[in-house]
């Protein structure tokens, strides 16, 4: 089964996202995106890119590209701000208010998005839990309530988008971070990659399992 992703770097344009001593969330966004979505046709998936260059995009406009494309999932990249580090990845269910699922490989964040997402992160958790890659204090992946990307999220919802659709933060904009996922891009990517065909697959055996039902 060929599958489809639609990758996208958050942010761009006049949208800079985190700074930090003159380095934009933006561009550290595009470079992860494409090293994730190059990892990713490496591996016979589908990708198609929100952007390949600095420039600006609405919530919209990046979920008619995906939309148009037709793809099986949509996952953007973004960076954390100057507060936090690590891993961490934005989901949602069907739950109109929003929980916190507790599982043995950390916390997720639910909110109002088709089900089965929750199963899909967990896939593509695995995958940075396996190697840790990323950095983290307390060596949990944790997605935080972060009202930037509730807000992001959100709008996702509201469209009523019906792929599974996630934001991976993936270290934060401070320096230390920034020198770390540049030394270890290919590393990271192919983490993430990894995680996302993860997720492809078992996304697809979830629907062929509803459609028998």
């Amino acid at each position: 089964m060929k599958y489809s992703v639609t990758i996208d770097a958050g942010h761009g344009g006049w949208d800079t996202g985190a700074t930090f001593s003159g380095i934009a969330e933006k561009d550290r966004n595009l470079v992860v995106a494409m090293a994730v979505g190059l990892r990713l046709k490496q591996k016979g998936v589908k990708v198609f890119f929100t952007r390949t260059t600095d420039k600006s995009l609405s919530i919209q406009e990046r979920i008619d590209l995906s939309e148009k494309h037709k793809t099986d999932m949509l996952v953007s990249f973004h960076t954390y701000g100057k507060g936090a580090t690590g891993v961490g990845i934005i989901v949602g269910d069907k739950d109109k208010t929003g929980t916190i699922m507790e599982t043995s490989k950390g916390k997720i964040l639910r909110l109002p998005r088709p089900e089965f997402e929750d199963v899909l992160a967990q896939q593509i958790i695995k995958e940075f839990q396996k190697s840790w890659i990323m950095p983290r204090e307390d060596k949990e992946i944790i997605v935080e309530d972060r009202d930037t990307k509730l807000k992001d999220l959100g709008l996702f919802a509201q469209q009523k988008i019906q792929k599974p659709t996630f934001i991976i933060e993936l270290g934060s904009i401070k320096t230390k971070d920034n020198d770390f996922v540049h030394k270890n891009l290919n590393e990271i990517a192919e983490a993430a990659a990894e995680g996302i065909l993860d997720a492809l697959i078992e996304n697809a055996m979830i629907n062929n399992l509803v459609r028998t039902l």
